[in-house]
């Protein structure tokens, strides 16, 4: 249980992170006037790096579902949304 406990805090996190800095890189993106929004958000550093920590959040979630009982991995993304409250 300690070990499910720990990776819960860790996807908590991971998946947070990803959240804020997938809105930087958005808010870059939308900020920006010339060329391909497609293009500019598949180059932005900023984007690539939030969908990478969001689908890392994402496998965490997976595995540990698959390996614990769904009641006690369902609050998982209710704690991400505690550790980053919406402005």
């Amino acid at each position: 249980m300690t070990t499910t406990l720990l990776w819960v805090g860790v996807a908590s996190l991971v998946g947070g992170v990803g959240h804020v800095i997938l809105a930087k890189g958005m808010k870059v993106v939308g900020a920006a006037a010339a060329g391909s929004p497609l293009a500019r958000t598949l180059s932005n550093p900023w984007v690539i790096l939030g969908v990478a920590l969001q689908a890392t959040f994402f496998f965490i979630y997976m595995a540990l579902v698959s390996r614990e009982d769904v009641s006690k991995i369902l609050p998982l993304p209710s704690l991400r949304s505690s550790f980053w409250p919406s402005r």
